[in-house]
C-alpha cells in the first residue's frame, strides 16, 4: 500500500495498530507526510519514548518548546550527557528545563553520562526540577559522591513520592569523609523496585514494600547492615540481588556460609536470588533446599537460583563495579 494512494486507504481504526508494528523511524516519518490521519497516529508512537544525547538533543528541545502538544505525548525520556558538550552545559540546562515543562505526562526518566565525563548530580539534576512530579520510574546513573550531590538527589526524590521504581549509580566515592545518606520519610515510600548502593538502602527512614531489590556492597560492614534490614521486606520481597566486592571475603574474613544463612532467615522463600560472587554458590543447597532441586520438581520450578560468577580485577578500587549486570527489574 502506498501512503498517498487513496484508492487503497485503510479504515481509520486500523491506522493506530499498523503504526505500532513499525520499528523503523524513517518509515514512520514518511507516513507523517502522507496524510493528517497518519501524522496523528505516528506522532503518538514517535514521541511516546524519546532517547537523546547532549550531542543531538537541542533540536528536539526546541521542537518541544515550540510545539508543547508534542511534549504531552512523551511517556518515557532518556538522555545521555556527553563530555564534548560540557563547555556549554549551562545553555543546555536552560533549554532542557524549558522542554521538560511540557512533558506533563512523563512516567519514566533515565539520566546517564558518557565515559570520561566527571559531572555529578549537584551539577545536572537541578535541570530536571521542572520534570513531572508524577513520574513512576527514575533511573539516575549520575555519580553522587559528595554531600551536596546526596542532598540534590534526595531533594529530587522527596518531591516525587509516587516513584515506584528507582535505580541509581551504585559506585562509592573515594573520599576521606564518607557521605551520609538519610532518606527523608516521604521519599521512596511507595517503592516496589530498588537498585542502589548499600548506603542508600540502609539510609531509608521508612522501608517500602519492596518486591525486588538489588544492592551493591563494597565492605563487610555494608553487607552486614544490608542483611540486618532484609527482615523488614521479607513479606513482600520476591527478587534479591547482592553485588559484592571480592575484598569482602579476601580481606575481611566474611564467611559465605553465614551470609547465606542470614539471607535464608530474613527472606526464606525468594522467587529468585542472585549473588554476584561465585564463592557463595557452594552454600545454596544448605541454606535454600527448595532451590537445589532435591525437594521436588514443583518447588524447583517455583524457586530458581540464578548464580552469576562475577570476578573483578584487583587493579583498582574504581573497577569494583565496572561490569554491570542487567537490573533485576
Amino acid at each position: 500500500m502506498h501512503p498517498h494512494d487513496s484508492s487503497q486507504s485503510l479504515p481509520v481504526e486500523l491506522y493506530g495498530p499498523v503504526v505500532c508494528f513499525i520499528d523503523e523511524k524513517n518509515v514512520l516519518c514518511t507516513l507523517c507526510l502522507a496524510s493528517k490521519t497518519w501524522y496523528t497516529e505516528v506522532m503518538r508512537v514517535l514521541y511516546r519514548s524519546v532517547s537523546v544525547s547532549t550531542g543531538n538533543y537541542l533540536g528536539w528541545c526546541n521542537t518541544i518548546i515550540e510545539k508543547p502538544f508534542l511534549g504531552e505525548l512523551v511517556r518515557s525520556f532518556s538522555i545521555i550527557l556527553l563530555p564534548e558538550r560540557k563547555q556549554d552545559i549551562n545553555y543546555l540546562v536552560i533549554r532542557l528545563t524549558l522542554a521538560l515543562q511540557n512533558l506533563m505526562n512523563l512516567e519514566t526518566l533515565a539520566i546517564s553520562k558518557g565515559a570520561g565525563y566527571d559531572i555529578t548530580t549537584y551539577r545536572i539534576l537541578p535541570a530536571f526540577a521542572a520534570c513531572s512530579l508524577d513520574i513512576r520510574r527514575f533511573d539516575c546513573q549520575i555519580p553522587w559522591p559528595y554531600q551536596r550531590d546526596v542532598e540534590t538527589l534526595l531533594d529530587f526524590l522527596e518531591r516525587r513520592p509516587d516513584i515506584t521504581e528507582f535505580r541509581c549509580d551504585p559506585d562509592h566515592p573515594d573520599t576521606i569523609t564518607p557521605r551520609e545518606v538519610i532518606v527523608p520519610e516521604p521519599a521512596l515510600a511507595n517503592l516496589t523496585h530498588l537498585s542502589c548502593s548499600a548506603d542508600l538502602f540502609t539510609g531509608l527512614t521508612v522501608i517500602p514494600a519492596l518486591e525486588s531489590l538489588q544492592v551493591d556492597c563494597a565492605t563487610g560492614e555494608e553487607l552486614q547492615l544490608v542483611l540486618s534490614m532484609l527482615v523488614c521486606v521479607q513479606e513482600t520481597l520476591q527478587k534479591l540481588c547482592l553485588r559484592l566486592s571480592p575484598y569482602i571475603f579476601t580481606s575481611e574474613g566474611t564467611l559465605a556460609r553465614d551470609v547465606f544463612r542470614r539471607i535464608a532467615e530474613s527472606v526464606p522463600m525468594p522467587h529468585s536470588l542472585c549473588i554476584h560472587d561465585d564463592s557463595m554458590t557452594t552454600y545454596v543447597a544448605s541454606a535454600f533446599p527448595q532451590m537445589s532441586g532435591e525437594s521436588g520438581t514443583d518447588d524447583f520450578r517455583r524457586f530458581q537460583l540464578f548464580p552469576e560468577i562475577f570476578r573483578m580485577p584487583d587493579s583498582s578500587r574504581q573497577a569494583r563495579f565496572k561490569s554491570r549486570p542487567e537490573p533485576i527489574f
